[in-house]
């Protein structure tokens, strides 16, 4: 039995059992015994795996016991067992005592093997009757054997290098003359000087693997070291959010009497402003009780015909002025409540929530930067400018000048490219109040003084940059466009909206009810409609009218939201939330303030958003600029 330092060399990496002449040694150098050699090979017994480290083989059958212990483990098996067993019968996992000794093969069979083997032997081999010769004799025949030439019976004392296999003297000459194997110019090499070299090649190995093994140990302690440190790190951390956790609840308690507070103060102003509206509709049904005694006194039959033309004049005329002051019914009221930041964002159960009268919405929170600003080239006219836009393709920014009937076009580092004057292409007075670009780049222009008040253009790449492509002719004043699905829709001074095909075809007209009161033709102007893609709905504003009203595809107002501040122009950012500018702020609607000018300026009220930009139109000191600011989502 081997000493306990190198005892487990010979056990089974996978069972641990003691191995036998019959294990395997694997390239990786881990050996296992035959039965769990079996349970390694896959479904086509081609491959096996190393059940240690998973290493995986191929041309597994020249695998042998390890040539380290093979001799000691041959040596054990013969002195632990009276009987000796067949190789063959062995490897197929059958126990059977063998009866002879092939020299060539170095092997010992049974009788059933010995026969098939010499039945298939294609040259003479050498057999020993292991019945006629004692026990000692076999037994030092077999491992003596082991360092002798088979054929010759004689010491294995050469080595070739190039070939790597041992010879006895008498072998070597014949392998060394053999041109077949050509080894003829090879140095003969005696077994015993190689392996002194080869000693010599151990002992440096040796002190190498020490090192090795010395960079391992050290590597595990550092990687020790880490763990110890991380697990200590982890707990800290843990700590600190458990910390914080309860700091949060406690934080989240106070804010919810806070937020109860705002709840509670929206309502109260919902419940004063609905009482108005109560007295206000008592004071008009008192009205009405006035209103039916004249009529029924004007309903008599002795009243004159002048008297009865007379008041019912009076009645006519105050009738529709009393139906314009009633409340309307479709109003909704809403309660703006600030969720703080370190809150859950969706609020899940709030938002799924609707009992039809309370509703929760989410809003995405922004900020914007101010990032860059150049002016805009001075002209014939003072600049006024209605409507900004950038174009997708090449960044490009685009305005409408309304006095100087021009669009004026910028590189998206500021730099003027041109300015196109559309009585180039209309050859009448036109006057450019807003502008979109279709996701076929088309360029769609809408004003009014002429009769050609909506203009389709195509750009071109040179002078004078656009091309007339199609154009509508009215006698209506247009105001503003939009988009939705390749249909453009135009807003007239009459709050009639417009449809327009990508040919410049109209396709429908809807009237906005609600604004009968804004009969001056000024008023009409300061309108501006947009098409939200995040809810498929409408937006409409007015800078006379106090609220900002949603409508649905059909036109049909859907949501009033008051506003605090009157603005004309506005957009939305990705989220749906709608931004505006007012004077020398720009806030987010309804009243979240985003950016305030160090300096008093005239913001124009031109907004676009494009991407995660800002572009707004200003001016300052007589000078008209473009400020674009960054939007943080």
């Amino acid at each position: 039995m081997a000493s306990n330092k190198f005892e487990q060399l010979y056990q089974c990496v996978a069972c641990e059992q003691q191995l036998n002449r019959l294990s395997k040694c694997l390239p990786c150098l881990h050996s296992i015994c035959q039965s769990c050699f079996r349970k390694t090979l896959d479904e086509t017994n081609t491959n096996c795996t190393c059940p240690k480290c998973c290493a995986q083989f191929v041309d597994w059958k020249d695998f042998g016991a390890s040539p380290i212990i093979a001799k000691e483990l041959m040596r054990q098996e013969f002195h632990s067992s009276s009987e000796f067993k067949c190789d063959w019968c062995s490897e197929d996992g059958i126990s059977s005592v063998a009866k002879f000794w092939c020299r060539e093969c170095e092997k010992l069979f049974c009788n059933d093997c010995i026969r098939y083997h010499k039945r298939v032997t294609q040259k003479e081999h050498v057999f020993k009757d292991l019945d006629a010769m004692p026990r000692s004799d076999v037994i030092a025949l077999v491992m003596k054997m082991q360092n002798n030439c088979a054929l010759h019976e004689k010491e294995l004392e050469m080595y070739c290098e190039k070939c790597v296999n041992f010879y006895c003297a008498k072998c070597y000459a014949i392998h060394a003359n053999d041109p077949m194997t050509l080894c003829m110019n090879v140095t003969p090499v005696r077994v015993r000087d190689e392996v002194a070299k080869r000693k010599e090649q151990l002992s440096t190995l040796g002190h190498n693997m020490t090192s090795f093994e010395g960079e391992v140990k050290k590597l595990t302690e550092k990687i020790l070291q880490f763990v110890s440190k991380f697990e200590s790190d982890c707990e800290i951390k843990r700590a600190q959010i458990w910390s914080e956790y309860e700091s949060i609840c406690e934080k989240a308690k106070h804010d919810s009497l806070e937020l109860k507070d705002q709840i509670n103060d929206g309502m109260q102003s919902v419940l004063a402003k609905c009482h108005q509206m109560t007295q206000q509709n008592d004071g008009i049904l008192q009205e009405t009780s006035t209103w039916r005694l004249n009529l029924d006194h004007l309903m008599s039959e002795d009243r004159q015909d002048v008297q009865v033309l007379c008041g019912m004049q009076m009645l006519e005329k105050q009738c529709p002025v009393l139906r314009h002051d009633l409340p309307s019914t479709k109003t909704k009221y809403e309660i703006l409540v600030e969720f703080p930041d370190y809150w859950c964002k969706t609020i899940d159960s709030l938002l799924n929530e609707n009992d039809g009268s309370v509703t929760f919405e989410k809003v995405e929170k922004i900020k914007i930067t101010k990032e860059s600003r150049f002016n805009i080239p001075k002209a014939k006219y003072d600049r006024c400018i209605t409507s900004i836009i950038v174009n997708q393709k090449d960044e490009h920014i685009f305005l409408c000048d309304l006095d100087n009937s021009s669009l004026i076009e910028l590189k998206k580092n500021g730099e003027f490219r041109t300015e196109f004057e559309f009585f180039s292409v209309t050859n009448e007075s036109f006057m450019p109040h807003d502008i979109l670009i279709t996701t076929e780049n088309i360029f769609v222009v809408c004003g009014y003084c002429g009769k050609k008040n909506l203009l389709f253009l195509k750009e071109k790449t040179h002078f004078p940059f656009f091309q007339l492509t199609h154009f509508f002719e009215t006698e209506t004043n247009f105001v503003c466009l939009c988009e939705k699905n390749d249909t453009v829709f135009v807003l007239d001074a009459d709050f009639k909206i417009h449809s327009f095909s990508k040919k410049c075809e109209r396709l429908n007209i809807f009237q906005l009810e609600g604004f009968e009161h804004l009969n001056d033709p000024f008023d009409s102007l300061a309108s501006c409609i947009r098409f939200d893609s995040s809810s498929e709905t409408f937006w409409f504003s007015n800078f006379h009218h106090p609220e900002l009203i949603c409508l649905d595809l059909n036109f049909k107002q859907i949501k009033f939201m008051e506003k605090e501040k009157n603005f004309l122009h506005f957009h939305f950012s990705k989220f749906g939330q709608i931004i505006f500018g007012d004077q020398n702020e720009i806030f987010c609607f309804p009243k979240k303030q985003l950016f305030q000018f160090a300096e008093k300026q005239d913001l124009y009220s031109c907004i676009f958003v494009f991407e995660k930009k800002l572009f707004t139109t200003v001016k300052k000191d007589g000078e008209i600029g473009i400020e674009i600011f960054k939007i943080f989502y």
